[in-house]
């Protein structure tokens, strides 16, 4: 099994034998980590390390981002039978359809259908449940067009306002980390068929994306400027249209089902090793322990590096109210504190008019009960 796959990914003619070590060292990392849950594969682990430009330590907390992002979100990544009926219903309407071939850059297409949905029968979470489903098998499938990067083309045809509620703030940021923590790099996102609101949607999604991110999304108003010879009809090419890449992809995902399961067995593995590299992968047992321990925090790699934990960032966005509370508070104390000052004054400004005034009324009452 381990063998079986160990072509489909190149190495971007690096020294094998740089990169065996490194794989070994990712093997003995992940081994003494456990809890990250990694597939420990020669084809994943390769795809991670060469996402991360052969970076050992990059590599590791890529791995750690994703695997622990799949461990957080159950409700993208648990309960991936496709013959559920809110996932069949979403695989037949094709929310996420990767597109034949490559473009003339030699990079993976995929197309997002995002109002294809009815957000009264769907929820958005299930929408991104069936849209990684059919991403990770995309991975598995053509792991080497994936490596090269992926071009996403967001199709908002028939876009409402009901799909635009479905997006909470909290919602979209998860939705753009998983894009940034995924190992296939996203090299350009863009969206046709574009109403002029949509650029209300667009801002949250810029808030939480990295500066390079950011200058890869492009929107159009009608026509795609990806240069894709099997672009589907509905985009203004000549290859399968939405209807065939559904029935395509619905079938490929029922036939794959078992692949869900994002768990590899520890046994075995590395004598699978030691049978693909002609180099000595014994692990040396006197290595520093803190070689391999993972540290934190972690880090999203981009122009612009991100340094946070996934507890953190959470437990930061569902305080973000009381943060807000609490400066309102520490101003709405300011306010008091000054109103409190003033009343202390005033009273004092009173005495001194009312004083006389109290006095004469009392000589006036005096004179009167005379």
């Amino acid at each position: 099994m381990f063998l079986q796959n160990s072509n489909k990914i190149s190495c971007l003619d690096t020294d094998p034998a740089k990169i065996a070590v490194q794989m070994q060292m990712l093997l003995k990392w992940l081994t003494d980590n456990p809890s990250i849950n990694a597939r420990m594969d020669y084809d994943n682990l390769a795809f991670f390390l060469r996402s991360c430009k052969y970076d050992l330590e990059r590599t590791k907390k890529k791995i750690k981002c994703f695997y622990q992002m799949r461990a957080e979100r159950p409700e993208w990544f648990s309960q991936r039978n496709p013959f559920l009926p809110e996932v069949q219903q979403l695989l037949e309407l094709g929310v996420f359809l990767p597109i034949d071939g490559v473009d003339d850059e030699q990079r993976k297409v995929v197309v997002v259908r995002t109002a294809v949905h009815d957000p009264k029968l769907h929820t958005q979470n299930n929408v991104f449940k069936v849209s990684k489903m059919i991403l990770d098998l995309l991975l598995r499938m053509e792991m080497e067009n994936c490596a090269r990067g992926i071009v996403a083309i967001f199709d908002m045809n028939g876009v409402q306002l009901g799909h635009a509620l479905q997006l909470s703030p909290i919602l979209i940021k998860r939705s753009v980390e998983s894009w940034q923590t995924y190992p296939c790099q996203p090299k350009k996102l863009e969206f046709v068929n574009s109403p002029i609101q949509v650029n209300l949607i667009l801002n949250t999604f810029r808030m939480f994306m990295t500066s390079k991110m950011r200058s890869r999304v492009l929107v159009q108003k009608r026509d795609c400027t990806i240069k894709c010879n099997n672009l589907p009809k509905e985009l203004g090419g000549n290859g399968p249209d939405y209807k065939e890449l559904t029935i395509k992809w619905k079938r490929l995902v029922e036939e794959n089902s078992q692949t869900s399961a994002e768990s590899s067995p520890a046994g075995s593995v590395h004598d699978e090793w030691k049978q693909f590299f002609p180099y000595d992968l014994k692990l040396e047992d006197e290595c520093d322990e803190d070689e391999y321990d993972d540290p934190e925090p972690m880090e999203l790699y981009g122009e612009e590096k991100k340094t946070y934990t996934y507890a953190t960032e959470k437990r930061r966005m569902e305080s973000a109210a009381t943060v807000i509370n609490r400066d309102l508070e520490e101003e709405e104390g300011d306010d008091d504190h000054h109103n409190e000052e003033e009343q202390q004054r005033r009273p004092m400004q009173l005495s001194e008019e009312e004083g006389p005034k109290e006095k004469k009324n009392g000589i006036c009452c005096s004179k009167s009960n005379k």
